[in-house]
C-alpha cells in the first residue's frame, strides 16, 4: 500500500515494530516447547503435505487417462481417509516409537493394496 506522507510512514514504523514484537515473543514461546513437540508438528505437517501432494498426483493422473473415475475416486477416498486419521489421531500415537508408519498407511503394512498410493 501507498504510505501517503509523515502519517502513512508513521503508520508503518508502528506496523513494523509491533510485528517485531510480536515475533520476538513467538520465538521466546518456541525456545520453551520441548523438542518432541516440535517434532510432532513437523511430522503432522509433512503427513498432511504428502497426502496434499498424493492428490494432486491423482488428479493429474485421471486427467491423463491413466486412471479411471472410479479408480481415482477409490484412491482418493483412500488419502482422505488417511487424512482424517492424521488429523484425529491422539498426539501420543504420533510420539511413540514408529506410530507414524501405521498411522499412515492406516495399519497396512508396505506394500499392503490398502496403502494409499
Amino acid at each position: 500500500f501507498r504510505t501517503g506522507g509523515q502519517l502513512g510512514a508513521q503508520v508503518l514504523q508502528r506496523v513494523t515494530d509491533e510485528s517485531k514484537q510480536e515475533r520476538a515473543q513467538a520465538d521466546e514461546l518456541l525456545q520453551n516447547i520441548p523438542d518432541r513437540f516440535i517434532e510432532l508438528g513437523k511430522s503432522e505437517m509433512l503427513a498432511r503435505r504428502l497426502c496434499h501432494v498424493q492428490l494432486k498426483e491423482l488428479h493429474h493422473m485421471k486427467e491423463s487417462g491413466l486412471l479411471t473415475s472410479s479408480e481415482a475416486g477409490q484412491i482418493e477416498r483412500q488419502v482422505l481417509e488417511a487424512s482424517r486419521q492424521i488429523a484425529d489421531a491422539p498426539k501420543e500415537t504420533w510420539l511413540s516409537h514408529g506410530a507414524g508408519a501405521a498411522l499412515f498407511l492406516g495399519g497396512a503394512e508396505p506394500g499392503d493394496a490398502r496403502r494409499p498410493m
